[in-house]
């Protein structure tokens, strides 16, 4: 297909870790200047924001702490996943890129989570229960035209990406076929 471009996982990763995040410095720095603009100054250890991708390069060197969003906790989770529960034809809202994020702050900075286990588990479950919203969905393409995917995450949506272009695809030649 000309002029389509194939989106994949790592480049919705690419895209969250632009991301604004919140770190509590363990040093002192003016701004750094970067093509998208400033960011920082760093003084320990007033809070700034900083592009995730910043965040983990810092943390990695032992520069930081990452403070969690206010979403990867426990209680918020376990909200969460409990609205998918209970909604089993729609889908929830969660943040951008919740996955992703949650994803690199659970393997970069588990330990700047708070209970980070019982988080990657509640993560795996609201990952798990949509995965099997989405395919309950394309299920029901075979008796309707229309799917419901209202709140899919960008990853969600990659994942499927190519059932339902393939699938699409299928459905009209279907019905461009002369009746005989």
């Amino acid at each position: 297909m000309e002029g389509v471009v194939n989106v994949t996982a790592a480049d919705i990763e690419f895209l969250a870790e632009e991301t604004s995040i919140t770190i509590v410095p363990a040093f002192e720095c003016g701004a750094f200047k970067f093509l998208r603009g400033e960011v920082g100054a760093f003084r320990a250890p007033r809070p700034v924001d900083v592009p995730l991708w910043l965040a983990v390069s810092l943390r990695r060197r032992q520069r930081c702490q990452i403070q969690s969003p206010e979403w990867l906790t426990v209680d918020q989770l376990e909200i969460k996943l409990e609205e998918e529960k209970q909604t089993p034809n729609a889908f929830s809202q969660l943040p951008e890129f919740f996955f992703e994020i949650s994803s690199i702050l659970l393997d970069v900075a588990s330990e700047d989570v708070r209970e980070s286990e019982a988080c990657r588990r509640l993560v795996q479950d609201i990952r798990d229960v949509r995965a099997t919203k989405i395919r309950k969905g394309l299920d029901q393409i075979k008796s309707s035209s229309v799917i419901k995917l209202n709140n899919v995450t960008p990853l969600e949506i990659t994942s499927v990406r190519q059932f339902l272009v393939s699938s699409m695809n299928a459905f009209h030649k279907l019905s461009t076929i002369p009746e005989s």
